[in-house]
């Protein structure tokens, strides 16, 4: 009898304490569909403008990728002799970003431009606070490109230059615009009020001198290219 007391005040207590952990680790706020967010002014948009792709081009020369890397097969099998010589990083999912399936690109990038993605999702948590908002999660949809997969894009998106791609090197990356998820969610959602939030603290991260940013309207994407240290 005191066995099955002892058992059933441990039950109690466990099921109490995952209660609690549950509702302590629910974050706070409201969903974007119920907060106002203002649209990108004229200036703004500018900004999101102000950098072509030659610029970019530009950049990635200061990358420590030195070489465009020939094909996903040939990475896999070089791989931690890349990585280790051109200070790359494995790109994962995480609390403030997921990467998207990707079929023209690897989820590689250097490691001072990880540590930017992740300076991007500590302000982007941030903006929602502010906001009132639930955290969501930004998505990657493009990240290291092999020349193969610039060869294969060629064929059907129109911002795949012919010869030349910052995606090459490491330091640039796109960000879908408007697809969205939520903290605890790989369910796709679609939104340009995230869009919003998410262009202003890209475009405050310009002005610090930290990256290009680029909207591409055709790709419903923003291309990023941190500057090296």
């Amino acid at each position: 009898m005191y066995f099955r007391t002892y058992n059933f005040f441990i039950f109690l207590f466990l099921a109490s304490f995952s209660v609690l952990w549950s509702c302590n680790r629910k974050p706070k706020g409201k969903s974007i569909d119920y907060v106002s967010v203002s649209v990108l002014s004229r200036d703004e948009l500018r900004a999101l403008k102000k950098h072509p792709n030659a610029d970019h081009l530009e950049a990635v020369e200061r990358s420590p990728l030195k070489q465009i890397i020939e094909s996903h097969s040939w990475f896999d099998e070089n791989k931690e002799d890349v990585c280790d010589r051109f200070e790359l990083e494995e790109v994962t999912d995480n609390d403030r970003y997921i990467v998207s399936v990707l079929t023209h690109s690897l989820p590689y990038l250097t490691e001072h431009t990880v540590d930017f993605l992740n300076l991007l999702g500590e302000r982007m948590e941030a903006s929602y606070e502010e906001n009132g908002i639930i955290p969501y999660r930004f998505v990657l949809t493009s990240v290291l490109r092999t020349n193969e997969d610039q060869k294969k894009l060629r064929s059907f998106n129109y911002n795949a230059t012919k010869n030349e791609s910052a995606h090459f090197y490491g330091i640039t990356f796109d960000i879908s615009q408007t697809r969205f998820a939520k903290w605890d969610s790989r369910e796709s959602i679609y939104t340009y009020r995230l869009r919003n939030l998410l262009a202003r603290e890209l475009i405050k991260l310009q002005e610090e001198g930290e990256c290009y940013v680029l909207l591409e309207n055709r790709e419903k994407c923003f291309h990023v290219t941190v500057l090296p240290e």
